[in-house]
């Protein structure tokens, strides 16, 4: 499965080892992203370094095909109102318009979830 994604946090953790920095990340992803049920579909990449995480977070889109019928649906549409009688040529599709469309869907996606991830983050803040 093709999965597009798009970076919407980054943060370090560091420890006295690589091992203390990544069970820091590990409880920090697991109170701001596991626990918030709208954070469905984030991916998380752990690079390590000397005795410190960096922990990427990207939102992914993981229904393409879904996207995909929307674009051919509305580009068959429009061909059918311009060329009433000749049938949509789909082998000449460039789908530059589906890649834009998949662009603006994860930006969008990618913004929401770094606002719920701030959000949480000083909501957390406040209680302690």
């Amino acid at each position: 499965m093709i999965k597009f994604g798009k970076e919407f946090y980054r943060k370090e953790f560091h420890g006295k080892n690589t091992k203390e920095a990544y069970l820091k990340a590990c409880k920090w992803y697991a109170v701001y992203v596991i626990a918030n049920s709208k954070l469905a579909s984030v991916q998380v990449e752990y690079i390590k370094a000397p005795n410190k995480i960096t922990m990427v977070l990207y939102s992914v889109l993981d229904n393409l095909e879904e996207v995909k019928k929307k674009h051919c649906a509305a580009c068959t549409s429009m061909h059918k109102s311009f060329f009433i009688n000749e049938s949509t040529n789909c082998n000449k599709c460039s789908m530059a318009g589906y890649q834009r469309r998949l662009e603006q869907m994860n930006i969008v996606k990618a913004g929401f979830y770094k606002e719920i991830l701030n959000k949480r983050i000083e909501e957390k803040g406040k209680e302690k």
